[in-house]
C-alpha cells in the first residue's frame, strides 16, 4: 500500500527570482489527526505567515535591483518608455534590449543596436577588458551597483552611465540568457566634475606661480600651504615650512599677539586686511609684509577650515621711506648749517669792516716805521678773515644752489703766486716745499678772464 501524503494544516506560497516558495504546516502520515481547535489553526496560519515574510524579506533583500528588474522586464512598454537607460545583453554580451533613453543619449537607433556586441562595438578599448569582467560576473549571479560605464558613440563622444548589472532568467528561473543594465546617464556631471578639477588645477597652479607670497594655515595654525615666492622671499622651502606653527616660527614675539587675533578672528569668517607684520626669515633677518587674512571653507562642509593668507612685500618700500626721512633729516640739519653759517658771517663781516676801515685811516697818519708794520698786518688779517667769511658765504651759496660765477681779467701767475706763498708757511712747518712752476712756452702774458677768486678758492684748497 502506497504511503500518503502529508495532510496539510496551514500552508503559504509566494514568488522569489520567478521560484516558487511554500512553506506548510502537516500533518505526518500514520498518526492520528490532531484535535486541533479552531484557534489553534489560525495560531498555525499565523506563525506560517510570519516565517513566510521573513524568508521573503531575507530573499528580497539579497537583491533589490534584481527583484524590480525581473518584476518589470515581462512589461515591454513599461522598459521602452522608462526615463532611465535600460539595455540588456545575452550571454555572448549582444545588445537583446535597447530603450528609447538608450537610444536619445547615444544615438543609435534600437534597431541598429540589437545584435551588437556591447563591450567590442561600444566600449572604448582601454575599458573593454575590466568591463567585459564585470558582465561575465553578473552572469554568475555576482551583481554590481553603481559601474561607471564609458560608452564610445562615435571617434569624438563619449556618454557616461552609472549602471546596476543584474543575472537574467528564462520564464523557468533555471536558466542564465543575459545581463540586464539600468543606468543614470552622468555625462553632464562628469563635465562638470572636470572643469570643476580643470579650475581647481588652474587656480593650483595660480596660486604656486603667483608673484606674491601666498600661504594658508589649519585653525591648529600650522602651515598647510606655501607657495614659490613665500619659499623665494623668505629662504625657507617649503617641505621645510609645511607643518610649523606660522605664529610661532615666523612672527618676532612683540607681533604674536596681534597675528594670533587676526587668525582667530578669520576662524570666525572675519577678513583682517592691511596688517603689517616683521616676517622672520632662514638666516634671521626679516621681511616687512603686509597681509590680508580671509577665511578658507572646507568644499563639502562649508565650514572654516583654516585661514588664507595674501602678502605683500614692502620692505622695500620701507627700506625707501627710510632713507627719505634720513635724507630729509640731513637736508634740513645741511639747511640749518647753511642758514648758521651764512648769519654768522654776516656778524663777523660787519666788525671786520669797521677794522679794515679804521686800519686804512690809521695807515694815513704819521706813524713811526714799526706802526707801519703793525698796521699793515692788521690790515692784512683783517682782509684775510673777510676773505675767509666771504669763502664760507660762497660755500652757502654752492649748497644753495645759488652760486654766481663773476667773469673779469686776471693774471693767472700772480693769482698761482699768492696760493703758493699762502701755503708756504705751513708746507715748511711739515718739511714739504711748495713752489709754483711756469712752463717757457706760457710767455710773459698771463692774464685771462674769468672768476679769479673762485679759481684762486679752489687752487688753495687744492695746495
Amino acid at each position: 500500500m502506497a504511503e500518503s501524503s502529508p495532510e496539510p494544516i496551514a500552508s503559504f506560497d509566494f514568488v522569489v527570482d520567478q521560484m516558487l516558495w511554500r512553506i506548510e504546516v502537516v500533518h505526518k502520515p500514520g498518526r492520528e489527526p490532531p484535535n486541533l481547535f479552531p484557534a489553534e489553526v489560525a495560531a498555525s496560519v499565523v506563525c506560517v505567515l510570519i516565517v513566510s515574510l521573513m524568508l521573503l524579506s531575507t530573499l528580497l533583500s539579497r537583491s533589490r535591483t534584481k527583484a524590480l528588474l525581473l518584476k518589470i522586464l515581462p512589461d515591454k512598454d513599461f522598459v521602452e518608455r522608462a526615463n532611465a537607460p535600460i539595455f540588456g545583453v545575452d550571454t555572448r554580451l549582444q545588445v537583446t534590449e535597447w530603450n528609447q533613453k538608450m537610444a536619445s543619449i547615444t544615438g543609435w537607433p534600437r534597431e541598429q543596436a540589437l545584435g551588437k556586441h556591447l563591450v567590442g562595438e561600444f566600449v572604448p578599448q582601454v575599458d573593454q577588458k575590466a568591463i567585459a569582467k564585470v558582465l561575465e560576473r553578473a552572469l554568475r549571479g555576482k551583481e554590481t551597483e553603481n559601474l561607471e560605464l564609458r560608452l564610445q558613440i562615435s571617434n569624438i563622444m563619449t556618454i557616461n552611465l552609472l549602471v546596476s548589472a543584474t543575472q537574467r532568467r528564462d520564464e523557468s528561473g533555471r536558466n542564465v540568457v543575459g545581463v540586464v543594465c539600468v543606468g543614470q546617464d552622468i555625462t553632464e556631471l562628469k563635465q562638470v566634475l572636470s572643469e570643476k578639477d580643470s579650475v581647481a588645477q588652474s587656480l593650483e597652479l595660480l596660486i604656486t606661480s603667483a608673484n606674491a607670497p601666498i600661504f594658508s594655515v589649519t585653525r591648529e595654525g600650522l602651515i598647510d600651504r606655501w607657495n614659490d615666492m613665500c619659499q623665494e622671499r623668505s629662504g625657507v622651502s617649503q617641505s621645510l615650512a609645511l607643518g610649523k606653527n606660522f605664529v610661532t616660527c615666523f612672527v618676532p614675539p612683540t607681533q604674536r599677539e596681534t597675528v594670533a587675533a587676526a587668525l582667530n578672528a578669520a576662524f570666525e569668517g572675519i577678513r583682517t586686511t592691511d596688517l603689517p607684520i616683521s616676517l622672520v626669515k632662514a638666516e634671521g633677518e626679516t621681511l616687512d609684509l603686509v597681509l590680508n587674512l580671509m577665511p578658507r571653507k572646507d568644499a563639502h562642509t562649508q565650514r572654516v577650515d583654516g585661514c588664507m593668507i595674501i602678502a605683500h612685500d614692502v620692505t622695500s618700500v620701507i627700506r625707501c621711506i627710510e632713507q627719505e626721512s634720513q635724507l630729509r633729516t640731513l637736508q634740513i640739519a645741511n639747511a640749518a648749517k647753511s642758514e648758521f653759517l651764512a648769519n654768522m658771517s654776516h656778524e663777523l663781516r660787519t666788525p671786520l669792516n669797521i677794522i679794515c676801515g679804521m686800519s686804512s685811516l690809521l695807515e694815513e697818519t704819521e706813524l713811526s716805521v714799526e706802526q707801519e708794520q703793525l698796521v699793515e698786518e692788521i690790515q692784512k688779517s683783517g682782509l684775510g678773515m673777510l676773505t675767509l667769511i666771504n669763502d664760507i658765504l660762497d660755500l652757502a651759496k654752492i649748497e644753495s644752489g645759488n652760486v654766481a660765477l663773476v667773469c673779469e681779467s686776471f693774471d693767472l701767475r700772480l693769482l698761482l703766486e699768492d696760493v703758493v706763498l699762502g701755503g708756504a708757511s705751513t708746507a715748511s712747518a711739515k718739511d714739504v716745499e711748495v713752489f709754483l712752476h711756469v712752463s717757457e712756452t706760457v710767455g710773459l702774458n698771463t692774464r685771462v678772464h674769468g672768476d679769479g677768486k673762485k679759481l684762486k678758492q679752489v687752487a688753495t684748497n687744492l695746495v
